[in-house]
């Protein structure tokens, strides 16, 4: 299992290994901001441009969607969406996105209300909607 998870790392492209570096660190950075300090003041965390932004733009999102996506096994919490977006969020800010992070709810069948978080970015979803969530104002 690990041996072949090495294997599909080592075919990836240069450019989708260092984002999937990047993509752990800020995940683990976002959620230990979170745990110490309340949420508004972790989304008001920017970063300052690092990096000149990549062409071209759409490949470089799927590649950011991509290595947010598959950073995500390595969760150990239950508010994935959340610590993803706030991650992404600053991938995107250091190379001069502006990411628009939503918050949503919905109801289950059994009545219990879940919350979920995405991110779009030039109209792209890096952190999908999912479905039917109604979208907090």
């Amino acid at each position: 299992m690990s041996l072949n998870l090495i294997r599909k790392y080592l075919k990836l492209s240069r450019r989708r290994k260092c984002l999937l570096i990047e993509a752990v660190v800020m995940l683990y950075m976002a959620k230990g901001f979170l745990i110490l300090i309340p949420l508004k003041k972790v989304l008001n965390i920017k970063f300052r441009k690092w990096h000149k932004a990549p062409e071209p733009f759409d490949e470089f999102l799927t590649d950011v969607k991509f290595a947010l996506y598959h950073t995500d096994r390595l969760a150990l919490w239950k508010n994935r969406c959340l610590v993803q977006c706030i991650s992404g969020k600053w991938m995107l800010q250091k190379r001069g996105f502006e990411p628009l992070i939503s918050f949503g709810v919905k109801k289950r069948p059994s009545g219990k209300l879940i919350a979920h978080a995405w991110m779009v970015v030039d109209f792209v979803e890096i952190i999908p909607s999912g479905d039917s969530f109604i979208e907090l104002k």
